[in-house]
C-alpha cells in the first residue's frame, strides 16, 4: 500500500514564505503562533519560532506554548498570509480573532509588512 501524499494548501504555501521572511527579520523571538483556520479552508498550522531563533513553519498543532493565536475564517487568513487583505483592517472587521501579545504581532506584522501604516500626520 502506497503512502500518498498530500499538497500543502495555498494557505500553507503562504505560511512557508511569511516563515521564510520572519526567519530574516530581528523581530522574532521564541515560541509559536499557531493559525486556527475554520469554513471551507478549515485547518491548523504554526510557525514556531525556537530559542536559537530559528523558524519553521509547522502543519497542525505547535508542541511548543503558543505565544500567540489566531483564529478566523481560513479564506480571510489565507488572504491576510498572501498578502491580499491587510491584517489590521481584517482584525477590526472581526473576520480574524488574535489572543496574546499583541505589542509583538504588531512588530512582526510590521516587520513583514502585512499591515498598512497610517499616512496622516
Amino acid at each position: 500500500m502506497a503512502n500518498k501524499t498530500v499538497a500543502p494548501s495555498a494557505a500553507y504555501k503562504a505560511l512557508e514564505a511569511i516563515a521564510e521572511r520572519l526567519s530574516a527579520s530581528e523581530a522574532r523571538r521564541p515560541g509559536a503562533f499557531q493559525f486556527q483556520m475554520t469554513g471551507a479552508e478549515a485547518e491548523d498550522f504554526a510557525i514556531e519560532v525556537d530559542d536559537a531563533r530559528k523558524v519553521k513553519p509547522k502543519p497542525g498543532r505547535s508542541d511548543r506554548m503558543p505565544r500567540n493565536l489566531v483564529t478566523g475564517d481560513g479564506k480571510q487568513l489565507r488572504m491576510i498570509l498572501e498578502g491580499k487583505r491587510d491584517a489590521r483592517v481584517a482584525f477590526l472587521a472581526g473576520a480574524v480573532q488574535f489572543r496574546g501579545d499583541v505589542r509583538y504581532l504588531e512588530r512582526v506584522l510590521d516587520a513583514l509588512e502585512m499591515m498598512k501604516r497610517n499616512s496622516s500626520k
